[in-house]
C-alpha cells in the first residue's frame, strides 16, 4: 500500500516539488551543520586569542555605548541619523573620495554662464562698501 501512496504521489507536481525541496534542505543542513563544526574547531584553537580579545569587550561595549547615546534614537546610516555609517563610507569610499568629476549625470551647471556671471560680480566688488571692522548700524558685517 505504501508503495502505491508513493507510486500515485510522485505523479502530482506539487508533492513532486516538496520532495525536492526537502532534499535540497537536507543537503544544506549537512553543509551548515559541518560549517558549524568546522567553526567549532576553528575556534577551539584559537582560544589563546579569543580570550585576549574578550579583555577589549567592555572597552568596546562602552564606546559603542557613548556612540550610541551621541547619535540619539537612532543608529549611524539610518534615514533619521545625521551620521553615516561608517561600513556604507567604506563600501563606497572611492567614488566618496576619488576625482571630483567635471559633469554631474543629470545636472547642467551652466559653468560658461556661472563664470560669466562671477566676473560681472567681479567688476561690482569695489563698490561695495564693507570696513575691516562692524559698523554701527550696518546691516552686514564682515
Amino acid at each position: 500500500m505504501i508503495a502505491t501512496l508513493r507510486s500515485a504521489a510522485n505523479r502530482l507536481p506539487e508533492i513532486n516539488r516538496f520532495i525536492a525541496e526537502r532534499d535540497k534542505l537536507r543537503d544544506a543542513l549537512v553543509n551548515v551543520a559541518a560549517e558549524r563544526d568546522a567553526l567549532r574547531a576553528e575556534i577551539a584553537e584559537s582560544g589563546q586569542e579569543t580570550s585576549s580579545h574578550n579583555s577589549a569587550v567592555p572597552a568596546v561595549s562602552a564606546e559603542l555605548a557613548g556612540l550610541r547615546e551621541a547619535c540619539g534614537f537612532v543608529p549611524p546610516g539610518h534615514y533619521y541619523s545625521p551620521l553615516p555609517a561608517l561600513s556604507e563610507i567604506r563600501r563606497d569610499e572611492a567614488p566618496i573620495f576619488g576625482s571630483i568629476p567635471r559633469m554631474i549625470p543629470g545636472e547642467d551647471l551652466r559653468e560658461g554662464e556661472q563664470l560669466t556671471l562671477l566676473q560681472q560680480f567681479a567688476k561690482l566688488y569695489p563698490d561695495i562698501r564693507f570696513g575691516n571692522r562692524p559698523k554701527s548700524g550696518a546691516i552686514h558685517t564682515p
